[in-house]
């Protein structure tokens, strides 16, 4: 997510994304920034590059956040696998996702 777009604020644009999906943003903006990149955490960017990049380093950040959400997905799906053969209720089952991701309805 570009923080310096022209019509839409990058930040704005950010927490309206993750009002509709869970997705990683990753924040673009120049190197000197540091106010924007700290709004930029408190919208939800899980990280950020600094302009100019090369493609190399934002291709190496957008693969690190993936594999990191990734990793994230294995571990909940191995505690609701867990959790089925024990025979736990889909109430219980969604309550613990629910706290592990510190999202509530998180059908």
């Amino acid at each position: 997510m570009d923080l310096g777009l022209p019509r839409l604020d990058g930040i704005e644009a950010t927490r309206r994304i993750l009002e509709e999906r869970r997705v990683p943003v990753v924040a673009l903006t120049g190197g000197g920034n540091r106010d924007g990149l700290a709004r930029a955490a408190q919208a939800g960017a899980v990280a950020h590059v600094g302009k100019p990049f090369s493609r190399g380093h934002l291709v190496g950040t957008i693969a690190a956040v993936l594999a990191a959400r990734e990793r994230e997905h294995a571990h909940l799906l191995g505690m609701i696998e867990s959790m089925l053969r024990a025979g736990c209720s889909e109430r219980e089952i969604v309550s613990a996702v629910e706290q592990a991701t510190g999202e509530a309805g998180a059908r």
